[in-house]
């Protein structure tokens, strides 16, 4: 059972990296009145969650 929700974990990992970035990168342009941080945030938060993904297949 322990497995399992590892898995699960995992694929949650990318997903959770682009709902974090897209949301921190709308509320910076809206902080800082911009309209580029959004798409910026957003595909940082795409790899940070693709690097956790692979960080955490290796172990």
């Amino acid at each position: 059972m322990n497995d399992w929700g590892r898995y699960v974990g995992l694929g949650m990992l990318p997903p959770a990296g682009v709902v974090v970035g897209y949301f921190s990168g709308r509320g910076l342009d809206q902080l800082f009145q911009t309209h580029f941080l959004t798409v910026t945030c957003l595909l940082l938060g795409a790899a940070g969650g693709l690097y956790a993904l692979v960080r955490e297949v290796q172990k």
